[in-house]
C-alpha cells in the first residue's frame, strides 16, 4: 500500500509520502497556504523554510519534494500555521496518520471475546431487529443491481459516474455517497478523490494525486480496471490483494471499492466500509493479521466476515445486513469512549474529556452556569434546533469534573420503542428462552452511585423527547426531583418488591431537538423536574471564527460569508417558523475537502436544502428564497 496522505481545504491541497515514522516527504506540486497565521510568523518552520527561502515555490505551488522528520512539520508548512500532523494528514478514506503509525499492531494487544459475541448478537437482535428496515435495504440493493448491472458499468460514461459536473447529482458517485444508495452503509466524508476521478471547479479533472490531462482516455482504462476487479473479486472471493492486479484503480478509495463489492455481492461482504472500524473489530475478536493497515479495506471486510461465519455457526444463516448493523453497534460500543480519553491515573481509572471547551461554541460563563444549574437541579435538558451541538456540549460539560471515572458515565438515546423495561427494570428473555428480571441503564447506574457516594455519576440522554417519557420514567418521575434524592423517599418499583431511590450524586443531562415536528411536547410533570437550557447557533461567535480559521484553515473573508448568510437565513426562519427551527453551526464543523467553496456547496445541496424543504414542505417559493440567501 502506498502511504500517501492528504490535506485538502480552502487554501491547501498538499500530499505527503510517508516512508517510515521518521521520514515524511511533502511532494512537489502541493498547493500550500501562504496566508500565514500571525502566530506562525514567529515559528521556526516559517523562519527556516519560508523566510529563509529553503523551499522552492512558484506562488503557492511547491516545485520540489521536501523531507521532514515529523508529520507536524510538513503539516505546518502546508497549512501556514502550527499543526498536529498526526491528525491533520489523512488517507483518501479519511484515516489519520496517528491511527496507522501509532496504533499497536502486536498480537498480545488483541482482545479475545469468543463466546461473548453470541450473547451480544442475540441481545441486539431481540432489541433492535427491524424487519421493515431490512426489507428496505434489500430492495435498495436490488434496485442498484437493476440500475447498474455489471455490463452497464462497462459502458458507463464519465459524466454518469463522476462528481463535480453540472448534473453530478444523478451520477453513480453521488448516489453512493449522498443519494438513493447512501443508506446502504455510509461512505460520506473525506474527499471526492476517493472515487478515483472527479471534476474540479477550476475546470480540470483530477484523481488523488494530479490533474488528469486526458480524462476520457483515463476513464476508459479506469472503468475497465474497475469492472475486471469486481468480476475477479467475485470469482476468487477470499483471495487477498486482488486490487493490486488492477493498477488502473490504484487511485480509488477502499471505502468506495468495498461498497461496490457489497452491492454486487451482498452475501459475501459486510456493509461496513470504514477501514478503522474493520480493524477495531478485527482486533477486538483477536484475529491477528500482521500489519493490518497495509491490507485493502475489502480484504479486511472479508477477513472479519469469514471469521464470524467460521466461529459462530448459529450466526451464519442470519441476515448479513443485520449482522453488519450488529457489528457496527459493537464497533461503536468498543470505541465509544470518545468522551473518555487520555489516561490520567491508575489503570485507566481516571479520565479527562477529550474535547476542549474552546470549541464548545458558547461563552465560558454560560458553560459554568450550566454546571452550576446541573449541580442545583440535578436534571437539565439542552434544547435547540438541529446542528447547534447539543450532544457535544452535553459531553463536554463533564470536562470540568477532572476526577470522573469512565465507568461513571452512561449515554443512551431515546426512541419510540424505548421502554421502562429498557430504562428502569423489566422481564427479558434469556438464552434458555425463559424470562428473567433485568435491570435497566438508570437502575444500574443509580445502584453504582449509591454504593460510591463520594463519586459523581452522569447519565446523558440523547434525543430525550423522542421517547414516551411518562412511560419510560414511570415512578422515577417522583424520585428524580432534586429534593427527593434521599433514601427516605425510596419506593417499590413496578417489577420488584425491593425499595429504590435516586441518589444525589447521579446527574441527568438530556438533549432535545426543538425542530422535530413529529415529537410530542414534553409534558408538564416532567418539564418541571428539569431545567431547560436554550442552545443557539454560533454564527458570528468569536469561538467559532477561531475554530474555522485555526482548525479548518478557512480565511476570514469566507468565514464572514458563512456567518453573514446564515445569520440572515436564521432571521427569516425565526420570523416564519420560530427560533426552534434555526439552522445550527455544526453543519460547518466538518472536513473541508477540495476547496471550501465546494464543501460549502455540498453542505447546502445535501444537508441544508433537504431540511429547508422539510420546513416549508408546502411552500416552494419560501425554499427558493432561503436557498438564494445562502447561495455563493
Amino acid at each position: 500500500m502506498e502511504n500517501i496522505f492528504y490535506i485538502n481545504n480552502a487554501k491547501t491541497d498538499a500530499r505527503l509520502l510517508v516512508k517510515n515514522e521518521k521520514s515524511f516527504i511533502l511532494l512537489k506540486d502541493s498547493k500550500l497556504n501562504i496566508d500565514y497565521a500571525p502566530s506562525f510568523l514567529t515559528h521556526n518552520y516559517y523562519k527556516n523554510y519560508i523566510k529563509g527561502n529553503k523551499l522552492k515555490m512558484k506562488n503557492d505551488i511547491l516545485l520540489e519534494d521536501y523531507t521532514f522528520s515529523s508529520s507536524s512539520g510538513a503539516a505546518a508548512i502546508a497549512l501556514g500555521r502550527a499543526a498536529n500532523g498526526k491528525t491533520e494528514w489523512k488517507t483518501i478514506d479519511g484515516i489519520i496518520i496517528e491511527e496507522i503509525y501509532y496504533s499497536n499492531d502486536n498480537e498480545e494487544n488483541y482482545k479475545l471475546i469468543n463466546t461473548d459475541f453470541n450473547e451480544y448478537f442475540m441481545e441486539f437482535k431481540n432489541n433492535q431487529y427491524d424487519n421493515n428496515y431490512m426489507k428496505d435495504i434489500e430492495k435498495k440493493i436490488k434496485n442498484f443491481q437493476e440500475e447498474y448491472p455489471l455490463d452497464r458499468l462497462q459502458r458507463l460514461s464519465l459524466e454518469e459516474y463522476a462528481l463535480g459536473t453540472e448534473n453530478s447529482k444523478e451520477s453513480l458517485s453521488a448516489k453512493l455517497e449522498y443519494g438513493k444508495y447512501a443508506s446502504i452503509g455510509s461512505i460520506k466524508g473525506a474527499t471526492a478523490a476517493k472515487f478515483g476521478i472527479y471534476y474540479h471547479r477550476d475546470g480540470s479533472w483530477k484523481n488523488t494525486r494530479e490533474d488528469i490531462v486526458e480524462p476520457y482516455k483515463y476513464w476508459e482504462d479506469f472503468r475497465l480496471g474497475l469492472y475486471k476487479f469486481i468480476v475477479a473479486t467475485g470469482k476468487d472471493y477470499g483471495t487477498f490483494g486482488i486490487s493490486d492486479l488492477y493498477p488502473e484503480i490504484k487511485n480509488m478509495g477502499g471505502t468506495v471499492k468495498t461498497k461496490l463489492l457489497s452491492l454486487y455481492y451482498p452475501d459475501k461482504f459486510l456493509f461496513i466500509y470504514s477501514k478503522y472500524a474493520l480493524i477495531s473489530l478485527i482486533k477486538y475478536f483477536g484475529i491477528y493479521e500482521n500489519k493490518l493497515w497495509y491490507n485493502e479495506t475489502e480484504d479486511l471486510n472479508v477477513l472479519l466476515l469469514n471469521y464470524i461465519y467460521k466461529n459462530y455457526e448459529n450466526i451464519k444463516n442470519e441476515n448479513i445486513i443485520f449482522l453488519s448493523q450488529c457489528l457496527w453497534a459493537l464497533y461503536v460500543d468498543i470505541t465509544s469512549k470518545d468522551i473518555v480519553s487520555e489516561v490520567n491515573g491508575n489503570e485507566n481509572d481516571k479520565i479527562q474529556i477529550k474535547s476542549d471547551t474552546d470549541y464548545v461554541f458558547i461563552n465560558d460563563d454560560d458553560i459554568q452556569k450550566i454546571n452550576n444549574l446541573l449541580e442545583r437541579k440535578k436534571n437539565i435538558i439542552l434544547q435547540g434546533p438541529p446542528g447547534v451541538g447539543k450532544t457535544f456540549i452535553a459531553n463536554n460539560i463533564l470536562k470540568l469534573d477532572q476526577n470522573i471515572k469512565k465507568e461513571n458515565i452512561e449515554m443512551v438515546q431515546f426512541h419510540q420503542s424505548y421502554s421502562y423495561e429498557d430504562f428502569v427494570q423489566g422481564y427479558r428473555p434469556n438464552k434458555e428462552g425463559k424470562f428473567e428480571l433485568k435491570d435497566g441503564v438508570i437502575y444500574k447506574l443509580a445502584k453504582k452511585a449509591i454504593s460510591s457516594s463520594n463519586e459523581r455519576f452522569y447519565l446523558i440522554i440523547d434525543e430525550i423527547n423522542r421517547g414516551n417519557l411518562s412511560k419510560i420514567f414511570g415512578e422515577l418521575l417522583l424520585l428524580i426531583e432534586s429534593d427527593k434524592r434521599k433514601e427516605k423517599y425510596n419506593t417499590t418499583l413496578t417489577y420488584s418488591d425491593k425499595k429504590f431511590y435516586m441518589p444525589g450524586n447521579l446527574y441527568i443531562i438530556g438533549t432535545m431537538n426543538t425542530a422535530d415536528r413529529s415529537l410530542e411536547m414534553v409534558d408538564y410533570a416532567l418539564r418541571r423536574r428539569f431545567a431547560f437550557i436554550d442552545i443557539f447557533p454560533a454564527f458570528g461567535l468569536d469561538k467559532m471564527k477561531k475554530y474555522l480559521r485555526e482548525e479548518k484553515g478557512l480565511d476570514n473573508q469566507f468565514i464572514d460569508i458563512i456567518n453573514t448568510k446564515f445569520n440572515k437565513l436564521n432571521e427569516v426562519i425565526r420570523l416564519s417558523l420560530g427560533k426552534g427551527f434555526e439552522i445550527g453551526h455544526s453543519y460547518f464543523i466538518t472536513e473541508y475537502s477540495d476547496t471550501a467553496e465546494e464543501t460549502y456547496q455540498d453542505i447546502i445541496t445535501y444537508e441544508i436544502e433537504p431540511l429547508l424543504k422539510e420546513y416549508w414542505f408546502d411552500d416552494d417559493e419560501k425554499v427558493k428564497e432561503a436557498l438564494k440567501i445562502i447561495s455563493l
